[in-house]
């Protein structure tokens, strides 16, 4: 059996025989065959922004963001395309009064970490409906792993400002 391809013109060949197909049949081929393209690129190149942090270096992290205009501390702010795990770090640290700026900027590698942490966190669940109903910071002690540096950042913002 030979495998398909695409001939100059519209026609395909199947893939069983040399049979040339036109019209509309070419047309929903060709149509498929390039949203599997496109797919298939999409798959190849995910950004790292929709990735955990320690799935790439700081490099290819601050390019991609330079390619989308944005920081690292952006990274912890909830934007369209950002990994789902981010957006709940990026929830509990507004809810605790983190400066996503200051906490990028003065503690990269403790967030990288904590990061991580929330990416094997066990209590998604718990996270999502104490973020999504009713934010109560000593609950959030109980359970989330990353609780008490957020408080920490929270607080050594607060008193160099």
């Amino acid at each position: 059996m030979q495998v398909n391809t695409v001939t100059r013109d519209i026609g395909f060949k199947s893939a069983v025989g040399n049979r040339t197909v036109r019209g509309s049949t070419a047309d929903k081929l060709r149509l498929r065959i390039t949203r599997m393209i496109v797919a298939l690129k999409r798959w190849r190149t995910e950004p790292p922004l929709r990735q955990a942090l320690n799935h790439s270096t700081d490099d290819v992290l601050d390019r991609a963001l330079a390619r989308a205009g944005m920081q690292r501390a952006d990274l912890f702010m909830s934007f369209s395309g950002d990994a789902p795990h981010r957006k709940r770090m990026a929830a509990m640290m507004l809810c605790l009064g983190v400066d996503r700026e200051h906490a990028a900027d003065a503690a990269w590698d403790e967030m990288r970490a904590a990061e991580r942490r929330c990416t094997g966190c066990p209590d998604v669940g718990r996270c999502e409906r104490l973020l999504q109903w009713r934010f109560n910071p000593d609950m959030a002690r109980r359970f989330c792993p990353n609780a008490a540096l957020f408080e920490h950042l929270a607080q050594a913002r607060s008193t160099t400002d």
